[in-house]
């Protein structure tokens, strides 16, 4: 006797084409949205302030008037790290370049407010950061981020790593903000 056709056959869902089919359309869905897969972000330099990834960028000044003269070198760093990882430019160390960038950082502090619950330390740190972008053939301004102000606490931390995290976030903001052109 042969079985009732109604039992053997599957689902409609679970033919390997229906799902593959399924999988494109919300895929088509979510990109019409704008949504970006985690990791393409630094493909889609195109909505840079610098265009497609293939200008050269280069840092014009660090402005900071803090009592720690090794952040200038701290903040070159970390933003010659997060362009390159991004793919929004070339980065020249000197010479000419197609954009240069001055940072600004008007203001950074770090509070220490001692032990906190069984001898962490407990620090406050705050900046404000402004990225300002010039043509570099005629020195005009082409873009400028605007005051990005960012605060956080650290606890089990000491000075030197909750600087170092305070200044990556900053810059990674900065960074986000010249990455979309609005």
């Amino acid at each position: 006797m042969m079985p009732h056709p109604e039992t053997t056959r599957q689902g409609t869902w679970s033919h390997p084409a229906a799902r593959l089919l399924c999988g494109l359309f919300v895929c088509l869905l979510l990109a019409g949205c704008g949504y970006v897969w985690r990791g393409q972000e630094g493909s889609l330099s195109e909505n840079s302030v610098l265009g497609n990834g293939s200008k050269t960028l280069r840092i014009k000044s660090v402005e900071q008037t803090t009592l720690y003269p090794w952040l200038t070198y701290q903040i070159r760093s970390l933003v010659r790290d997060d362009i390159n990882a991004r793919s929004l430019a070339k980065w020249v160390d000197d010479g000419p370049a197609d954009y240069t960038l001055t940072v600004r950082v008007p203001s950074f502090q770090v509070r220490n407010y001692g032990q906190y619950r069984s001898a962490a330390e407990l620090y406050t740190a705050t900046i404000t950061m402004e990225f300002i972008v010039y043509d570099g053939k005629t020195n005009t301004e082409v873009w400028r981020s605007g005051s990005i102000y960012y605060s956080e606490n650290y606890e089990n931390a000491n000075e030197e790593s909750a600087i170092r995290s305070i200044l990556e976030l900053a810059v990674r903001r900065c960074m986000d903000a010249l990455q979309q052109r609005f």
